[in-house]
């Protein structure tokens, strides 16, 4: 059935406003090579077949490869709304352009239009292409809006590796008087099936790791390392924001892949779908906005228990990541169950307008990270909460801190030159209470993450 038109406050992804689009491209020597773009800056590549001089005067590895892919962006202007492509990439090891780069649209039920859009002789360096596309019009019959819908759009993308491309979107839409600057875009191999693509750098999940399904009638995903059998490992409770689901939030965030390495249990839930099917927490005054009255506090806390029941979660280690309204309900559960918890992360999120509404029995670590040009959830507060110095600054109280002081800055966001996040460091707390706020200078609500953020986050709640 087609997905809805957006409607209401949206803080996240909801598949499917937009057509689905066949991206049909033939890549002549796009430098696909393992890490061509994230590691590049900082090593030699490898000479195969064939090369691209880039900018730097350096040789990157061009390697012959061509396949389905699953290209999933997200427009941040309707609400971070997301759009589900198909792909078709070749490669030839000799010239770094890509000679045609066509677009068609996919019909629910697998038909094609024609070709809508073609862009030629692309160039590729130092694993980077734009496809710049002027202005087209998805049919009616292949779109969810039952209408024409007109628009335009540049993909700046980046080549991680063989099976994994990834980027920034401008444009625009004019049925729906959107300007694109702020969205994303990700493709993984098509034979992945229905995994969401990566709306950042985040390289796809590798095969060091295993799933399950937890939470009975209301089911939620645990990832473990492979061949995980009881052994005593960290909860880790993934929280998506409004309209988002659970895997959407892991691409996003890229936590999944890390699952292996640093050795921990990560539960990834959904939240409750609305009338119009965006998921959401409730989460003081985002996101129950129908008043459904769902006690994600307490589903949330089952999900943490069977973990630790059946796959050896350790008590003393249960750790809640949330983005937007699920920073709002992570900081919720820090609120009312504290005694549960040893750490929440609030990315872009918020909390009780009142501080009084706020009563934690014990101290909780907690990184507080936020865009200072966030327009869903702002930096400095709004109508669904305070901001992020008030709500650090109450968590700092809470937990015995004294003031703060600057620490090493942070690069969060790949779309801003150097470490645009600073970092204040509450000094003396108590222990278990460690209060950080983490400020993307220039960032977004949905912020371009670098390839790392996984890493520095967890850096802090697994220490």
């Amino acid at each position: 059935m087609p997905a809805k038109a957006p409607s209401g406050p949206l803080n996240s992804s909801s598949r499917g406003v937009c057509s689905r689009l066949l991206l049909c491209s033939m890549l002549l020597g796009g430098g696909i090579g393992s890490n061509a773009c994230s590691d590049t800056a900082n090593s030699d590549v490898t000479i195969d077949a064939g090369t691209i001089n880039d900018a730097n005067d350096r040789d990157l590895t061009l390697v012959p490869t061509s396949g389905l892919y699953r290209l999933g962006m997200v427009v941040v202007e309707a609400g971070n709304v997301e759009i589900e492509f198909q792909a078709s990439l070749q490669s030839d090891p000799v010239a770094g352009t890509i000679p045609t780069f066509e677009i068609r649209a996919v019909g629910n039920d697998g038909s094609l239009s024609d070709i809508l859009a073609s862009q030629s002789d692309i160039p590729v360096a130092n694993g980077k292409f734009e496809a710049d596309f002027a202005e087209f019009t998805i049919p009616a019959a292949f779109s969810v809006t039952g209408g024409d819908v007109v628009t335009s759009f540049t993909l700046a993308a980046d080549i991680e590796q063989d099976d994994f491309f990834c980027g920034g979107v401008t444009g625009a839409i004019p049925t729906f008087s959107l300007t694109l600057t702020d969205s994303l875009f990700g493709a993984i191999p098509w034979a992945d099936g229905d995994q969401t693509a990566r709306f950042s750098c985040t390289p796809p999940v590798d095969d060091q790791t295993q799933e399950a399904t937890i939470g009975g009638a209301r089911p939620a995903t645990i990832v473990m390392p492979a061949g995980h059998t009881n052994e005593a490992l960290p909860v880790v409770v993934l929280l998506h924001g409004y309209g988002a689901s659970g895997a959407t939030q892991d691409a996003y965030f890229g936590l999944s892949s890390r699952v292996a390495s640093e050795k921990f249990l990560l539960v990834i839930p959904d939240g409750t779908p609305d009338s119009n099917g965006m998921r959401f927490w409730n989460a003081t005054l985002c996101c129950d906005f129908e008043n459904n009255g769902v006690d994600d506090v307490a589903y949330i806390l089952s999900l943490v228990d069977e973990a630790i029941a059946s796959y050896g979660g350790i008590t003393t280690e249960v750790h809640l990541i949330g983005h937007s309204n699920g920073g709002f309900m992570a900081s919720r559960i820090a609120c009312d169950a504290a005694d549960r918890i040893n750490t929440f992360v609030n990315f872009a999120g918020s909390s009780y307008v009142s501080g009084d509404d706020c009563q934690p029995t014990k101290v909780v670590n907690k990184p507080h990270i936020h865009g200072t040009l966030d327009e869903t959830i702002p930096y400095t507060g709004g109508n669904l909460g305070p901001g992020a110095l008030t709500l650090s600054d109450r968590w700092a109280a809470y937990n015995g801190c004294g003031m703060s002081t600057m620490s090493a800055a942070r690069d969060i966001v790949s779309t801003i030159d150097g470490p645009e996040t600073t970092v204040d460091v509450y000094q003396d707390c108590d222990a278990g209470g460690a209060v950080e706020l983490w400020t993307m200078t220039g960032g977004s609500h949905i912020p371009t993450l670098q390839a790392d953020f996984a890493d520095q986050v967890l850096s802090f709640v697994l220490r």
